[in-house]
């Protein structure tokens, strides 16, 4: 039986279309693996189209209610399994807290970082962004750039396809709604500089300022055809014909870069600064006040680049990371008097001692004493991370109640290391400790300098590397992480 997916975004004439489009490109690059379903409030006719050729089901959702209220009635009807991925700014940390409670896991589509998040997954498309951009959870694993683009397959089928056949045309697309009816700008500034090629067109079905477009082209010289609310196939086959094109900074952009082409940018809204940077900056694409580029050599890099940055591939990538997300059943439990012997072993795996502060093998005597004090103390946090019912290794967390410092402690068993369970081990270990001690805790990692896969693993959680501790003649890095109640 496929795990269920359920999809939450909305898109109208106010919000644009965004949104939708890139959870439904996400939810066909899913479908033959998981059963995908779509909440939404109000969709537009042609919307609810777009969303069933990806999507089994629709859900409507009530807009009368606020959106936390949505979160808490809707959390009543999941049943736990779920894998929930939200995409919209009003799904904040608030609304997060409430689903992820009653869910398998939570991932968000993002492209503002303005909110701290608790999702188990942030998706970001956005090229030049790294974690240290986001405030979140010491479990929250991040998946940024381009290749993680969220395209419908027409564009991804149709990487690199060359430029042979092209026409000097203009495509122009300002997404699916142009809340701010930029096209007149855009259209105008075209005309300024006495642009004399074709110009086509395209508008969506949440436009909604034809009769001012219309009076515009009356008076215009330009050359314009118009198009709307195209499908995916047709939309290639127009990008295809023309050598250049005009688009804000975002999906839209990624949707032509992909076909590839000379791309100008027009900036629609504050969420597409991050985009627009990189692209500027890297000459990707250039800003349309300086239409034509007459460089050869940038536009020459700029085909070059596009070829890098969009292969055509970001659907495996997707495919991945769900998949990874709803096989990583790492159960938890707290550690009990019956594993005391499992804890003598781990502690004394000979890599275990190389890496620790006191390197000489531990007596049982000893251990079982301190196993035991550990576990009737109300400051230690013992837990046993197990894989189909079999142990895969151990996080502690020593906390001191006047700092709200908390030590971790970690080992993986042997026959389980390589495999990248350390990370994900952390992970639950984190969200079970923010779950049995709702306070905010400091994370202290105290990491042999030599133990170069535990650095990297605490580094990707998104522990800060704070200073250098030298004991029994080794270094140690200190790594430290805030988590929220």
């Amino acid at each position: 039986m496929k795990r269920k997916v359920f999809f939450r975004a909305d898109g109208n004439d106010k919000i644009g279309l965004g949104h939708v489009i890139r959870s439904c490109a996400m939810a066909h690059m899913l479908k033959e693996e998981f059963e995908c379903h779509f909440f939404i409030r109000n969709p537009l006719p042609s919307l609810r189209q777009e969303i069933l050729q990806t999507c089994s089901f629709i859900h409507e959702l009530p807009d009368s209610i606020d959106y936390i209220e949505e979160a808490e009635t809707w959390k009543k009807s999941l049943t736990g399994n779920e894998i929930v991925i939200l995409d919209g700014y009003h799904f904040d940390t608030a609304y997060q807290k409430t689903i992820k409670t009653a869910i398998h896991k939570l991932v968000c589509i993002d492209d503002i970082h303005a909110y701290h998040f608790v999702a188990d997954a942030v998706i970001n498309h956005a090229e030049g962004l790294t974690y240290h951009d986001y405030s979140a959870e010491p479990y929250t694993e991040f998946f940024l750039g381009t290749k993680y683009a969220l395209l419908r397959k027409e564009f991804l089928s149709s990487a690199n396809i060359g430029e042979e056949g092209r026409k000097d045309d203009i495509f122009i697309s300002l997404g699916g709604a142009d809340i701010n009816n930029d096209i007149i700008k855009v259209l105008a500034l075209l005309e300024e500089k006495m642009v004399r090629q074709k110009c086509h067109l395209v508008i969506g079905s949440a436009y909604k300022h034809e009769l001012s477009l219309s009076a515009f082209l009356k008076e215009t010289r330009l050359d314009v055809s118009i198009y709307k609310n195209l499908s995916a196939t047709d939309m290639v086959k127009l990008m295809k014909m023309c050598r250049f094109g005009i688009c804000p900074p975002s999906s839209v952009s990624y949707e032509y870069l992909t076909v590839g082409g000379e791309l100008y940018l027009h900036m629609t809204a504050d969420n597409q600064k991050d985009i627009n940077r990189f692209f500027l900056q890297t000459n990707l694409a250039f800003s349309l006040e300086d239409f034509p580029v007459a460089d050869k050599k940038l536009q020459s890099k700029s085909r070059m680049l596009q070829q890098e940055y969009f292969d055509g591939q970001s659907d495996r990538r997707i495919r991945d990371i769900l998949e990874n997300l709803s096989a990583m059943d790492l159960a938890i439990r707290k550690a009990d008097a019956d594993d005391v012997q499992l804890y003598f072993d781990w502690v004394n795996d000979p890599l275990v001692r190389e890496f620790a502060i006191n390197t000489q093998p531990i007596i049982f005597e000893n251990h079982y004493g301190w196993f035991h004090e550990k576990l009737k103390s109300d400051t230690a946090y013992l837990y046993v991370i197990e894989q189909n019912h079999k142990p895969v290794g151990q996080v502690r967390f020593d906390i001191d109640k006047l700092t709200g410092e908390a030590v971790i402690d970690y080992s993986v068993s042997t026959n389980y290391r390589g495999k990248g369970i350390g990370k994900k081990m952390l992970r639950v270990a984190i969200q079970k400790l923010s779950a049995d001690k709702a306070d905010k805790l400091t994370l202290i990692a105290l990491v042999n300098e030599m133990n170069i896969p535990s650095c990297r693993i605490f580094e990707k959680l998104g522990f800060e590397l704070e200073e250098n501790d030298h004991s029994n003649g080794n270094l140690f890095k200190t790594y430290k992480q805030v988590i929220s109640d």
